[in-house]
């Protein structure tokens, strides 16, 4: 069985960096792109047709929870995992309205990880 398609969409390069060195570990994820901002994840979804896509809540230009609703829009098909480091409380209602499958704290990477791996390999 081929890897599930993970895109990340994070503008800070440390996270970036941390996500590319976790997600390395696992056989069953790969990460097939990294956009600093929604508009360039916009762009490349039709030609990487990723099965996750995780998104950091506070994004440049367009936030995170509008790239979320477009995408459960445009692409349902696509599990969506938003990410915070602010007040996951507030945000976790906001991101399921918006058409987010969850919502986890940046406190720790692996748990972007773990979440990713029961929202695409529990099927």
């Amino acid at each position: 069985m081929s890897p599930k398609k993970v895109m990340i969409v994070e503008d800070h390069e440390e996270m970036q960096i941390l996500y590319k060195a976790i997600f390395r570990k696992e056989q069953d994820l790969q990460i097939v792109s990294q956009e600093e901002n929604a508009e360039n994840a916009i762009k490349a979804i039709p030609e990487l047709k990723p099965d996750l896509v995780v998104i950091d809540i506070s994004l440049p230009g367009m936030t995170g929870i509008e790239l979320t609703q477009y995408i459960r829009t445009h692409y349902p098909e696509i599990k969506i995992l938003v990410v915070t480091a602010y007040e996951p409380e507030r945000y976790f209602r906001i991101a399921k309205e918006a058409g987010a499958d969850n919502l986890v704290t940046k406190t720790s990477a692996f748990n972007v990880v773990i979440e990713a791996k029961k929202l695409l390999l529990s099927d």
